[in-house]
């Protein structure tokens, strides 16, 4: 009997097959690990680049103010990658260049970067900056501000307007501080408003001709607090009575008010000059406080009362005064009499 060769015994070849496995199972753990090793004992070279880092000014003289300086800049760092991968914008900063005792007008100043390690190196972008200096001026002046005529409902009015801070530092060139002709906000609202409301508003730093003024302030942001109130107008009231007797000699007075205030749309407000107050004294005989009432305009929608006390002092009409008054009754037709007997003695001797 022929012996089959050991190739076409799939016994053997499965073993041959998991011996060339664990082979290469070794070989690629051994060079996995060969790498891990490198990795842990070589420092391997980095870059990265950090938009947005704060840009400083070096020293200046106090009196100076700088334009045209960006807020921030780029830096590219390059270096070992452990040691960038720890750097943030509060490791180091980027400074100009020190210009003191540099006269006004343009210059142009190198930025640098401080407080880096030593073995990393670094690019700004932009690597210098041109700017302009200026002798500075700094004034503190009043915040006013504007109400958008959409932002109160109808039949509404702004009762008072509070300012958070209510005046601001401002700092700038001398030739742009004298152009300030207003700081203010203006207030602006989504929709009509008929409630007292809050909200923050930008700052905004004019010329006489409305352009904004390139100045510093020492905050941009104004808190602003507008009370609405329904509008109103206080006004007089006046004593209207009825049903006084011929008998009788009245006085009016008012005891607590003689004013009242009304809440209508504008055009009826403006029309209002006095209210009325209506005042029965058809069955007093004697002094009495009694009850006014309220004659209103129509499309009033509010009012702080409707009816008043009212003094009313009544006293019988004196015997002297209608004696005083029959008497100079018959004056009148006595001297009526006189004149008309003369007439007619002067007719008669005309006629004679």
């Amino acid at each position: 009997m022929k012996k089959q060769p050991l190739i076409n015994n799939i016994w053997f070849m499965r073993g041959v097959s998991l011996i060339f496995s664990l082979i290469l199972f070794v070989a690629v753990r051994a060079s996995t690990t060969s790498q891990v090793q490198n990795q842990t004992y070589t420092s391997v070279a980095s870059t990265e680049t950090i938009a947005n880092v704060p840009l400083h000014l070096g020293e200046h003289d106090e009196d100076v103010f700088i334009s045209n300086v960006p807020e921030t800049v780029m830096v590219t760092l390059e270096g070992p990658k452990n040691i960038i991968a720890q750097l943030t914008t509060e490791n180091f900063q980027v400074t100009t260049e020190d210009f003191k005792n540099r006269n006004t007008g343009q210059t142009t100043l190198r930025l640098t970067a401080k407080g880096l390690p030593d073995n990393v190196n670094y690019k700004v972008t932009p690597s210098q900056i041109n700017v302009t200096l200026s002798r500075k001026k700094t004034v503190t002046l009043p915040v006013e501000y504007e109400i958008a005529a959409d932002a109160i409902a109808d039949n509404y009015q702004v009762s008072e307007v509070i300012l958070n801070p209510a005046e601001v530092t401002l700092t700038g060139t001398e030739a742009t501080i004298n152009k300030i002709d207003k700081v203010f906000v203006r207030v602006t609202t989504n929709q009509p408003r008929s409630r007292s409301f809050t909200e923050k508003y930008k700052l905004q730093i004019i010329d006489a001709s409305g352009k904004l003024l390139d100045i510093n302030a020492s905050t941009n942001i104004i808190t602003t607090t507008v009370n609405i109130a329904a509008n109103s107008k206080e006004v007089d009231l006046t004593i209207v009575p009825t049903g006084e007797q011929e008998q009788f000699d009245y006085q009016y007075a008012f005891p607590d008010t003689n004013k009242v205030t009304l809440q209508a749309p504008s055009d009826v407000l403006n029309a209002v000059q006095n209210v009325a107050v209506r005042v029965d004294v058809s069955q007093l005989t004697t002094p009495a406080t009694v009850t006014g009432y309220l004659m209103l305009p129509e499309q009033v929608t509010s009012v702080t009362l409707k009816e008043v006390p009212v003094q009313v002092t009544i006293a019988p009409r004196s015997e002297e005064g209608t004696l005083s008054e029959e008497s100079s009754r018959d004056s009148s037709v006595e001297s009526s009499v006189e004149t008309g007997t003369s007439d007619e003695s002067v007719g008669d001797s005309e006629r004679e």
